[in-house]
């Protein structure tokens, strides 16, 4: 378990870490919001199950050459194809082992990435070194005794409003550090915050781990709704120039947010769906929106990313009105013609 913490650590610092990292090294924005893009391209090129040991050990001694050639001469494309591979490797060695770890320790050892983030802005060459390092040598140990069977694929066909859903975090998620920086300049105070939205966004599962019986369906609703209203603020706040609105609104999605694990209980179907697939393409997916805007946007660009999340809300909230819909309508006619 401890290799599996140290990977969920390594993995906060690299996802975040790079964002600031290019933001300090005076990259345009649409370079900067890639590379965060690129680490989602990562976690979607790893298909559980299919990446086998004699792969990943060759995949890792390429990082660590690109990691190498990264440490003396900045290159956007080495940089993406490090970013790239080491969050494949990462999430290839975790899924040995997850398994074996409750789900709020994970997520607190990805919290303290965040809030180590910064350590990639200090050392970017070092930092992005040790990202390909750590993954390899847990790669060349022995894989003897690890939870091999988390590998398997579990589920099949994608779940449409998990990809909404997804696609509404990432579209404005790695944008939000840069309006920190810009605003305090502060670089710790930015890892901070981040890390602070995620405590938030675990406390709706906290709380209804506590409080059996609630209806998911019920709660999803719920938490969508308010989160459509939070994006429109934050949307506003930046229309505006209304810093405290702005800030209190981020802060607030991870209320909404946080009834993601509500997605795969909505239906029979979403039951059936394969969502680490469905939530690896809507991350993607919603971190290339960013890119794109940013170069089509302009000054406009914070105002129409959180616009365009809030319409992934809703759309997700939208394909969950109608999948129940459905299945309502097929017990009904499944009863009546019994």
């Amino acid at each position: 378990m401890c290799t599996f913490l140290l990977l969920s650590l390594l993995s906060g610092i690299l996802e975040i870490g790079v964002v600031l990292s290019m933001y300090y090294a005076g990259k345009p924005a649409w370079e900067i919001l890639l590379m965060g893009s690129m680490y989602q391209l990562g976690n979607l090129l790893f298909f559980p199950g299919k990446l086998k040991q004699p792969l990943l050990r060759v995949l890792g001694i390429i990082n660590l050459c690109l990691g190498l050639a990264g440490m003396y001469w900045d290159n956007p494309a080495i940089t993406a194809g490090q970013v790239v591979l080491s969050s494949l490797c990462i999430q290839a060695v975790r899924a040995r082992q997850k398994g074996t770890c409750p789900t709020w320790l994970k997520r607190m050892f990805r919290i303290g990435g965040f809030l180590l983030a910064p350590l990639m802005v200090v050392y970017p060459g070092e930092m992005l070194f040790l990202c390909a390092a750590i993954p390899f040598g847990a790669a060349m140990g022995s894989w003897k005794g690890w939870d091999a069977a988390k590998e398997n694929i579990s589920g099949k066909g994608l779940s449409v409003t998990m990809i909404f859903h997804q696609m509404h975090y990432f579209t404005y998620t790695y944008a939000m550090p840069l309006v920190v920086l810009g605003l305090t300049r502060n670089l710790y105070l930015c890892a901070a915050l981040y890390a602070l939205t995620w405590v938030i966004y675990l406390l709706p599962g906290l709380m209804a781990g506590k409080r059996k019986g609630y209806d998911p369906r019920i709660l999803f609703f719920i938490c969508h709704l308010f989160l459509a209203a939070v994006m429109g603020g934050l949307t506003a706040s930046f229309l505006t120039g209304n810093i405290t609105i702005g800030f209190l609104a981020w802060m607030l999605t991870g209320l909404g947010g946080g009834s993601v694990f509500c997605i795969g209980q909505l239906t029979e179907r979403d039951k059936a769906c394969n969502m680490t697939l469905s939530e690896n393409i809507g991350h993607f997916a919603g971190a290339l929106v960013p890119v794109i805007v940013s170069v089509a946007a302009g000054q406009k660009m914070y105002a129409v990313l959180t616009l365009l999340s809030a319409l992934f809300v809703c759309m997700a909230l939208a394909s969950a009105a109608v999948g129940i819909r459905e299945e309502r309508r097929m017990v009904k006619n499944g009863n009546e013609r019994q």
